[in-house]
């Protein structure tokens, strides 16, 4: 298992991935350098230095799902605002094409079936998501599993689940991405007495099988039902536009969120 570097995305590189017969895909100058640091400054601009996830890892322009579930009020509000965070970020990177529709151009054009925005209960999920890691900030080793955040019929069958990262910064210190060929699966979770999908102890773990220092610009796939972490950031930061992509079989359209 081991990090593969191609030029253009593949259908075969995909299933590759959601399949686990490769720990990450990257595609090295994704978007351009001059273009990633025209973002960034706007995306630092806009952002508000008080608007932080709810683990208080990074700033963000947006609240992610796995942040929202299973509080009814707080989940009706991300629903309310999904549209809106996609539109802003757009409008944000105008007149350039935002790294997360690159994506989603690129994704609607790789496979057969094509992808289009997940939906809970017929209710739109936001796609690409600012993320600012500052000095001291890390990612302890976790899963993303979209089916352990909400129990709905939309997320049955789920076969995989990639996370996407477009790097717009990278620290000058720190900020690795951790991949491990290692699921865990809800029977060893309560085997463990582990309630959550974050935190992971890294001595329940293996050795990573994939460590990898991103480049700006670099674009970044990883299987997220795998266990992954960041780095601590030691010096500098590390800012990405991020979502997660869902795999339902080859047969299937890919659906986006984040």
């Amino acid at each position: 298992m081991a990090l593969r570097d191609v030029n253009v995305i593949t259908f075969s590189d995909l299933v590759e991935l959601f399949e686990g017969r490769c720990s990450a895909i990257r595609v090295g100058g994704y978007y351009p350098e001059d273009l990633c640091s025209d973002v960034l400054t706007r995306i630092v601009k806009a952002i508000d230095p008080a608007k932080r996830s709810a683990s208080d890892i990074y700033l963000t322009n947006a609240t992610p799902f796995y942040n929202v579930a299973g509080n009814a009020a707080a989940e009706k509000l991300y629903f309310q605002n999904s549209l809106k965070s996609i539109r802003a970020l757009r409008e944000l990177c105008a007149p350039m094409l935002s790294p997360v529709d690159a994506v989603r151009l690129d994704l609607e054009e790789i496979w057969p079936a094509g992808c289009s925005l997940m939906k809970i209960g017929g209710q739109t999920m936001s796609f690409g998501i600012a993320r600012i890691w500052q000095a001291g900030s890390e990612a302890l080793p976790h899963q993303d599993v979209l089916q352990r955040e909400i129990a709905d019929e939309s997320t049955g069958g789920l076969k995989g689940q990639l996370g996407m990262n477009v790097y717009l910064e990278t620290a000058e210190e720190g900020g690795e991405l951790e991949v491990w060929d290692y699921y865990v699966s809800d029977d060893r979770m309560r085997e463990l007495g582990i309630t959550g999908s974050y935190g992971y102890a890294r001595g329940e773990l293996p050795r990573p099988s994939c460590v990898i220092s991103p480049v700006v610009g670099d674009l970044i796939l990883i299987n997220t039902l795998h266990v992954h972490a960041v780095s601590q950031i030691r010096r500098g930061r590390r800012t990405t536009l991020s979502g997660f992509v869902g795999y339902w079989g080859t047969d299937e359209g890919l659906r986006l969120w984040a």
